[in-house]
């Protein structure tokens, strides 16, 4: 069994293709979960929902371009999808102003904007594409050299912006206006923030597609609070649950010839389920002895 198993993984990285396809998915496995930590922490989840939709956006408006301007082509969608993403990102913080008492009309007007402005774009080029299916629900063999070049200088800056930004970011997720008081520039570290949330939530679309992109950021974290007490630790056990996600989930997609963005997500979820089960049936067992 040992021998099949190790084949199958030698006859997946013998072709270029799914070397790509690992490598982006290991790193998107490895940046989701540490911003989606923060993002389950500051209750910003559905701010991700607006963000890979306005990342979609980008990718048709990119699709387009390079449609109509042909020395445009060899730029990646996906770099488009990222431009568009950090501009969501400050839409969002402006119009939250804008709407101080009302802050809860800012992501249906922007999530129906995102959605409108792709099917919209989409549709100028002669109707959806397969393209379109791939960002939608997500296609790792798919990705490009370039797509693995984007998603390693992503996952290099968030790392290094998390390093940075530690200590404010953490300050900020019990209190932000205690943060503050303390000295700390909450409305640049917000920011800062929300760009690396939307360049991560762009790179990790081409993994899972839009439509699934949060349960990879939330998914794994969900899973490691149920094992974890403290921040850090529940961090490394979601990159953890993430990773084992990607891999189990890449290597049945190829094999399978199922959609890779799907059986990564369900995946994260049997994980979820074995250990919530898992920890409840230990708590009986205790409880009966």
């Amino acid at each position: 069994m040992f021998g099949w198993r190790l084949a199958m993984v030698s006859l997946i990285l013998e072709y270029g293709f799914a070397q790509r396809a690992l490598v982006t998915g290991l790193i998107v496995g490895l940046i989701s979960p540490v911003i989606g930590l923060f993002i389950v922490a500051r209750r910003l989840s559905v701010i991700s929902e607006v963000l890979s939709q306005m990342s979609l956006s980008g990718i048709a408006f990119g699709s387009m371009l390079g449609s109509f301007v042909p020395f445009l082509q060899p730029v990646s969608p996906p770099l488009y999808g990222a431009v568009f993403a950090v501009i969501g990102a400050f839409f969002v913080e402006w119009l939250s102003k804008v709407y101080r008492d009302f802050s809860e009309v800012v992501i249906p007007i922007l999530l129906s904007f995102g959605i409108g402005l792709s099917v919209l774009l989409f549709s100028m080029m002669d109707g959806f594409t397969v393209d379109f299916a791939g960002y939608l629900f997500g296609n790792l063999l798919a990705v490009s050299k370039w797509d693995v070049v984007l998603t390693a200088v992503v996952g290099a800056g968030v790392f290094i912006t998390v390093a940075l930004f530690y200590h404010p970011l953490l300050a900020m997720m019990f209190d932000r206006e205690f943060s503050g008081v303390i000295g700390i520039r909450t409305q640049f570290v917000q920011v800062v923030f929300m760009i690396v949330m939307a360049l991560t939530i762009s790179v990790a679309v081409r993994a899972v597609g839009v439509l699934l992109v949060t349960g990879l950021m939330i998914l794994p974290v969900a899973s490691a609070m149920l094992l974890a007490n403290g921040f850090k630790k529940t961090m490394a056990y979601s990159v953890m649950i993430s990773e084992m996600s990607i891999v189990i989930g890449f290597v049945a997609a190829y094999y399978f010839q199922l959609a890779s963005g799907g059986t990564i997500i369900v995946t994260a979820v049997f994980i979820f389920l074995a250990i919530l089960v898992g920890k409840r049936a230990v708590f009986w067992f205790a409880v009966k002895s």
